[in-house]
């Protein structure tokens, strides 16, 4: 049986349209205003693509203000019952290997993925320690760092996770061992397209066992001054970045990008998209050593709102489509896949470990 969700309030146009003359806020307070409720409706599947389609356009108009989401919420109701479906555990079939340099730390390190048998999780293992020790991709070894994410267990650490866990979770990916000999995941290209070809180049095999897939039940929220993150009952996984900021350029002022994602989406439209900063706020960290190997090879960089790569960027919004793609690697460590439809606006790898604690604890609480 199909889910989905209408939402029934005056038209956007029609709202905003009355309200002509009022500041932008109070355009999208009388939005908010309006009474908006999901509706369960059974096999029309029209009726989940019109209420997703509104909920981006409202959540849109949003963005450029600072309203906070959770009042969004407010005005909805939602009918669904929690649900958990299952498929295959999936690891790789061989092992593939990749070296580079760490953004930060400067270290050029090598990295294996290999095969991992059923229940082992993602793992990230220190070849170059003593005893090569283990530390599980799992929200509650995250250590704090600005910029990027880290995983920390007692001794063990490694850094800059994020866009090798992103391809590992977008290929569905259940059981894999990631060596790596040194303190941190190697930039390659800025994006994780070089951790998607690696897993490619493995193969992807499925595995007897099965593996829970939780489907959300009501929405979860977080916000934080103007950071606002939010799931909502999905039939597929979605995300919804927006990324806006009055002091950012004009090319980084206000993007939004929204999709359904899978294997074949997250290849074509967010794995080449590079991590990317502001020329006037990188150069402190680079003198004061923060950032010790990154270049133009590594990052897209923004300078007098023109960008100093040569190559230009390879989406006009690449920007906020790396911001989807940190999203889905950051979510990853909640341990298990799970299906929502994920908005996101203004946010960062800070936030992205707080919603992933909230959306960890809303499952957990849901499948006792």
């Amino acid at each position: 049986m199909e889910l989905f969700y209408k939402i029934f309030y005056p038209p956007r146009e029609r709202v905003l349209q009355d309200n002509f003359g009022l500041s932008k806020i109070e355009k999208i307070s009388a939005l908010l205003n309006q009474k908006c409720y999901f509706v369960k409706s059974i096999n029309k599947k029209e009726g989940n693509s019109l209420a997703e389609n509104r909920v981006s356009n409202l959540i849109y108009e949003i963005s450029t203000c600072s309203i906070d989401c959770g009042k969004l919420l407010s005005g909805f109701v939602m009918y669904n019952a929690s649900s958990i479906s299952k498929r295959n555990q999936k690891s790789l079939k061989n092992s593939a290997s990749l070296k580079g340099i760490g953004i930060f730390t400067g270290s050029e390190t090598n990295v294996t993925i290999r095969s991992a048998p059923e229940e082992t999780g993602i793992v990230f293992r220190r070849t170059d320690l003593p005893n090569a020790p283990i530390l599980p991709a799992l929200i509650k070894y995250i250590s704090p760092s600005p910029r990027h994410t880290t995983l920390r267990l007692d001794q063990t650490e490694v850094q800059t996770v994020e866009h090798i866990l992103s391809a590992i979770a977008s290929y569905n990916l259940d059981n894999v061992i990631i060596e790596i000999d040194g303190p941190e995941i190697p930039i390659c290209d800025g994006s994780a397209h070089s951790f998607a070809e690696l897993i490619e180049q493995a193969g992807v095999i499925s595995q007897n066992k099965t593996k829970k897939v939780y489907h959300l039940s009501a929405p979860v929220s977080w916000s934080q001054n103007d950071t606002h993150l939010i799931a909502l009952p999905s039939e597929t996984l979605c995300v919804t970045c927006v990324l806006h900021s009055s002091h950012n350029p004009p090319s980084l002022r206000s993007q939004f990008f929204t999709t359904q994602v899978n294997t074949h989406i997250y290849k074509k439209e967010l794995a080449s998209a590079r991590t990317f900063a502001v020329y006037e706020e990188i150069v402190p960290l680079i003198e004061k050593g923060y950032i010790k190997g990154g270049t133009l090879d590594s990052a897209v960089i923004i300078k007098n709102n023109e960008v100093l790569n040569p190559e230009g960027l390879r989406y006009k919004d690449e920007m906020v489509r790396h911001k989807a793609l940190d999203l889905l690697g950051d979510l990853s460590l909640i341990g298990f896949p799970f299906i929502a439809h994920i908005i996101a606006i203004r946010s960062g790898h800070a936030s992205h470990a707080s919603f992933a604690k909230e959306l960890l604890n809303k499952f957990t609480m849901e499948a006792e």
